[in-house]
C-alpha cells in the first residue's frame, strides 16, 4: 500500500509581540506538518514576507504597529497566490463574526482558543476552497454537532 506524502503547510506568523512570537513559533515548528517559514512584526514586513515567502496560510495578530490590519490583508489577499488568513482576536461572541466580515479573514480565532483550535485550523484551511466571495464560516459561525 502506498502512503501519500503530505507536504507541510508552509505558515507565516505576523505578531509584534516578541514573547508571543517566540512562544507561537516554538509551539509551530514542533508540528511535523507545520514549515515556519518566517515571522513579521509589522504589517509592511508581513507584506514583503508574503511576497518572498510564499506561505500557505499567514496568522496574524489583529493589531499592528504601523497599518491597519484590513489595510494589510486587502493588499495580501489581492496577489494571484494569496495564502489563507488566519486573525487572532482578543474579542469574544458577535464581535468575531464582524471582525471576519471586515478583513475577510478565512478564519477568526479569540486568542483564548488559539491552543485548541490553531493547529487544527493551519492543517485544515490548505485543504479547503475558498467560497465564491472569499469567506468560509468560522468556528463561531459553525454549528456544531
Amino acid at each position: 500500500m502506498r502512503r501519500a506524502i503530505v507536504e507541510a503547510v508552509r505558515v507565516l506568523l505576523v505578531d509584534h509581540n516578541k514573547d508571543f512570537v517566540s512562544k507561537a513559533s516554538d509551539w509551530l515548528v514542533s508540528d511535523s506538518g507545520i514549515d515556519l517559514v518566517g515571522t513579521a512584526a509589522t504589517g509592511k514586513e508581513a507584506i514583503e514576507a508574503v511576497g518572498r515567502l510564499v506561505p500557505d496560510v499567514v496568522v496574524f495578530d489583529e493589531s499592528l504597529p504601523d497599518m491597519r490590519i484590513v489595510d494589510v490583508m486587502r493588499r495580501i489577499q489581492s496577489s494571484e497566490t494569496a495564502p489563507r488568513i488566519v486573525l487572532l482576536t482578543l474579542h469574544e461572541g458577535e464581535t468575531v463574526r464582524q471582525v471576519k466580515a471586515v478583513t475577510g479573514a478565512d478564519e477568526v480565532l479569540t486568542r483564548s482558543r488559539v491552543t485548541q483550535r490553531l493547529l487544527p485550523v493551519i492543517h485544515e484551511l490548505p485543504r479547503t476552497k475558498r467560497s465564491t466571495n472569499g469567506t468560509r464560516p468560522t468556528e463561531s459561525t459553525r454549528s456544531e454537532p
